[in-house]
């Protein structure tokens, strides 16, 4: 499997600052779409997203 392969060969080498968050958002962004395939959690509909927004009040 490449994405196997890739990981072997990252952890080979040392991973920059930048390298290293954008592994982090990577991570989470799997987390997340495991948590979604599971059925642990569901996704928000934009209905659900629009309504949690608290927007600063315009004078």
């Amino acid at each position: 499997m490449t994405t196997t392969v890739h990981a072997v060969a990252e952890a080979a080498l040392p991973l920059s600052d930048e390298m290293s968050c954008a592994n982090d958002i990577l991570a989470e962004a799997l987390r997340r779409d495991a948590e979604i395939e599971s059925g642990l959690v569901r996704e928000m509909s934009h209905a659900e997203l629009i309504a949690g927004l608290r927007l600063p009040q315009v004078a």
